[in-house]
């Protein structure tokens, strides 16, 4: 047994007081190990001999260094990571997608790549512009800078349309992209890709019900999916999937001669 030459219990030094004596991690290392309370909330095993040195369970010197690193406080959050982003997409090789920006001469504008207000004049520009955190940054014109006048707050489906290399089809006088179609017929967009590089863009290939999708509804008491339904009522499967998808049930997706905006 280890024998204590001073008992420290209630002495304070700095921010630290002595709650008592750990006496498991006394035992294992020889020396008097005591379990200290932090005025920062935090409960820490100090060895005697260190206590009157560190003042501090070390929470001082977390709280300089996150000083150091970020001013602004905001190192980690969502905004500031997206700022990383784009910059990293924009000038580190090595970086996801630097392919497409970078190397394609995307840059970003000084007042956002400041080293020492960079990140601020950004936060500033993203919350008088629209942010929020369902929303992504988008450039307008997908071969210009990130600047303030080229760039907005979308959602997923708005910067979707706004690629580059978005897909459209044009089917019965209606221009969608993919993402669109697949939203207003319920085709998966691994679906509609696949046919669309096929040339499957004509509107009886391109929007063909995906057979492989069982969708069950009730007729006549009986449950019953859309091909059975269809042999049933004698209303195409087309047709019916169309309808399902737009909301209706019950007698509005078996009526006869339903016209469908």
């Amino acid at each position: 047994m280890i024998k204590i030459k001073k008992d420290l219990t209630n002495k304070k030094f700095g921010m630290l007081t002595v709650l008592e004596l750990d006496r498991k991690k006394t035992e294992e290392i020889g020396r008097a190990c005591w379990i200290c309370s932090c005025k920062c909330g935090n409960i820490k095993t100090i060895r005697g001999d260190s206590i009157s040195k560190k003042q501090d369970c070390g929470c001082i010197a977390k709280k300089e260094k996150a000083k150091r690193l970020t001013k602004h406080g905001m190192n980690g959050t969502r905004i500031h990571r997206i700022w990383l982003g784009v910059i990293q997409r924009c000038y580190i090789k090595s970086a996801s997608g630097y392919k497409n920006y970078g190397g394609r001469g995307i840059q970003v504008c000084n007042e956002w790549l400041n080293k020492k207000n960079g990140f601020i004049n950004f936060y500033n520009w993203a919350t008088n512009n629209g942010y929020n955190d369902k929303l992504t940054i988008d450039r307008k014109d997908v071969n210009g800078n990130y600047e303030p006048n080229n760039c907005r707050w979308a959602t997923m489906k708005e910067q979707e349309n706004n690629k580059r290399n978005t897909r459209y089809v044009t089917i019965d006088n209606k221009t969608h992209s993919l993402s669109e179609w697949s939203e207003i017929t319920g085709l998966k967009m691994y679906i509609l890709n696949e046919r669309y590089e096929h040339h499957k863009i004509n509107k009886d290939e391109f929007l063909k019900p995906n057979d492989r999708c069982k969708i069950y509804t009730t007729y006549k008491n009986k449950t019953v999916n859309l091909k059975e339904l269809s042999q049933l009522t004698g209303i195409s499967y087309y047709t019916l999937h169309e309808r399902y998808h737009k909301g209706l049930r019950g007698n509005e997706l078996t009526k006869k001669n339903k016209i469908i905006d």
